[in-house]
C-alpha cells in the first residue's frame, strides 16, 4: 500500500456540524468513525488532474490503493442526472407558464471514488465544499440520487471534468 499525504483540507465527521444520511436501515451497520473521505478520495479532490488510479481499470480490482475498500464503477460508464432549470415564469389571472430547460449532466467514476470513505460509503464532496452539513450515503447509487436531488447546475459545472453536462446529436 502506498502512503499518501493527509490533506490539509481533510475533515473528520466530528468536525462536520451536522450529518444526514441517505439510504441507511436501522439494522445497517454503518460506522461514521474516523475520516469523512479516504485519504486517496481527498488527494482525488485537490486536484483535477490526477487519474484514477489502475486498480479502476477494465479488468481490475476497483479496490482503492489506499484503504481497499470495493467501489462498484465500470470503465466507460457514468451516472445520469436530469436536472430542470426554470428560466422564466409568466404569470397571469389565467395561468402561470414556465419556461424549463432540461440538462443532463454524467456524473463520472473519478466522481463517485473520491467521494468514498474507508471503511463503506460514500460523504458527499459538493456538501462539504458548500456547507457544514455532509450527507452520507451506503452507496454509490444513493449519492447519485442525492447529488441529484439536493445539488444544483453551478456546483456540477464547478467540478470540472468530473460532473459533464452530456451534449447529444
Amino acid at each position: 500500500m502506498r502512503s499518501l499525504e493527509v490533506p490539509a483540507r481533510s475533515r473528520t465527521i466530528n468536525d462536520v456540524r451536522e450529518v444526514q444520511y441517505d439510504d441507511i436501515a436501522a439494522d445497517d451497520t454503518f460506522s461514521t468513525d474516523g475520516p469523512l473521505f479516504c485519504r486517496y478520495a481527498a488527494s482525488l479532490q485537490d486536484s483535477v488532474r490526477t487519474p484514477l488510479d489502475p486498480a479502476f481499470q477494465p479488468g481490475r480490482s476497483n479496490r482503492c490503493p489506499e484503504c481497499s475498500v470495493y467501489i462498484a464503477v465500470e470503465d466507460g460508464r457514468a451516472w445520469k442526472v436530469v436536472k430542470k432549470i426554470v428560466h422564466k415564469v409568466v404569470s397571469t389571472p389565467e395561468y402561470d407558464k414556465k419556461q424549463v430547460e432540461k440538462r443532463t449532466y454524467l456524473l463520472r467514476n473519478r466522481f463517485v471514488v473520491k467521494c468514498h470513505r474507508e471503511r463503506v460509503g460514500f460523504a458527499c464532496v459538493l456538501c462539504e465544499r458548500s456547507s457544514d452539513d455532509v450527507t452520507i450515503c451506503k452507496s454509490a447509487r444513493a449519492l447519485v440520487r442525492h447529488v441529484e436531488q439536493s445539488h444544483d447546475v453551478d456546483e456540477y459545472e464547478a467540478e470540472g471534468p468530473d460532473i459533464e453536462e452530456a451534449w447529444y446529436a
